[in-house]
């Protein structure tokens, strides 16, 4: 998945409410989805589950994210690596990616919750 580049300037606060994300990491046998908030002053928090190549969890996820007016996004969750990517031009979706060294590389693609879940849950 691509994400078009912001022609206009994006702000944090273009990136507000919840986000499902799946996330994947390179090994293929790991991944997550999460319910995340971003609350549009530059926090997010959620949870959700993982699975660790057979084992699934539940994972909270908190932190602080940044978007920078041509749309690109970092996140920094609590206790852990920064994740870099972008925000969509009209703040519906994001990808992120972790390339950081001493872990797997990951690929998070989040869509809002609006789009993804028809059904209200």
């Amino acid at each position: 998945m691509g994400l078009k580049q912001s022609q206009s300037a994006v702000t944090t606060a273009d990136l507000s409410g919840t986000y499902e994300l799946a996330t994947q990491e390179s090994s293929g046998d790991k991944g997550s989805l999460r319910a995340i908030t971003f609350d549009g002053a530059g926090n997010i928090d959620g949870s959700g589950k993982r699975n660790d190549a057979g084992p699934i969890s539940i994972v909270a996820l908190t932190g602080t994210n940044c978007v920078a007016a041509d749309g690109t996004l970092t996140v920094i969750p609590t206790g852990g690596k920064p994740l870099t990517g972008s925000v969509s031009v009209d703040g519906q979706k994001t990808l992120l990616t972790s390339l950081n060294d001493g872990g797997s590389p990951s690929i998070w693609l989040g869509v809002f919750r609006a789009l993804f879940d028809p059904w209200g849950y």
